[in-house]
C-alpha cells in the first residue's frame, strides 16, 4: 500500500528496494510501503477519518487526484469497520 496516496497493490508488483507507486507517481522517497493488512491493525477508525478530514481540507491538488485519494481512504474506513465486527 503506497502511504502517500493509499492506492493498494499486489505484492508481486512492488519493487520492495525502490517502492513506486502509479497512483500518485511517488518514486524513490524514503516511504514506508506497509501491506495493507498491517495497516490497518495500525491506525483506528478515528484516526483514519482525521486523515481523511485533514486531507479533504487541503489544497492545491488536481481535483481527481484529491477524489480519488479521498475515495481510498474511506474503503479504508469501511474496511477497518468490518475487520472490528
Amino acid at each position: 500500500m503506497c502511504p502517500v496516496c493509499f492506492a493498494t497493490y499486489p505484492k508481486s508488483e512492488i519493487d520492495w528496494a525502490r517502492p513506486t507507486c502509479a497512483g500518485c507517481d511517488s518514486e524513490g522517497m524514503e516511504m514506508e510501503v506497509v501491506p495493507l493488512v498491517e495497516f490497518l491493525s495500525r491506525n483506528s477508525v478515528t484516526g483514519l477519518e482525521s486523515i481523511l478530514q485533514k486531507w479533504e481540507e487541503a489544497s492545491g491538488f488536481l481535483s481527481t487526484y484529491k477524489k480519488a485519494k479521498a475515495d481510498r481512504i474511506r474503503m479504508l474506513i469501511r474496511m477497518k469497520k468490518r475487520t472490528q465486527q
